[in-house]
């Protein structure tokens, strides 16, 4: 399967842009938006990437100069009670079936 480059330009670009916007958010919110846990499903920015499988989201949000606590951020749960690891262990586990 060929990849287009225009793809990839494109899919970088988009990267850039949502790292930028993470960025200028976590500036403007801090610590207050990384612990900030949605009324739906208590889930937090972390959750939210790690289903995703967004590591470059994750990794920036553990980054920040605003976690002051990354340890405290990766042990919150969900309204489901789980962790964002264990949100990744899930989707491993489901992957698993699909890939031979």
């Amino acid at each position: 399967m060929d990849i287009d480059a225009g793809d990839t330009e494109a899919s970088q670009f988009d990267a850039a842009i949502d790292l930028a916007l993470i960025a200028y958010v976590l500036s403007v919110k801090g610590d207050t938006l990384l612990t900030l846990q949605d009324e739906a499903y208590g889930n937090t920015p972390l959750h939210v990437a790690c289903a995703n499988g967004s590591t470059l989201f994750a990794k920036t949000l553990l980054t920040s100069p605003h976690c002051s606590d990354a340890s405290k951020l990766l042990g919150l749960k969900n309204l489901v009670d789980k962790t964002a690891k264990e949100i990744v262990c899930d989707l491993i586990t489901k992957m698993e079936g699909y890939v031979d």
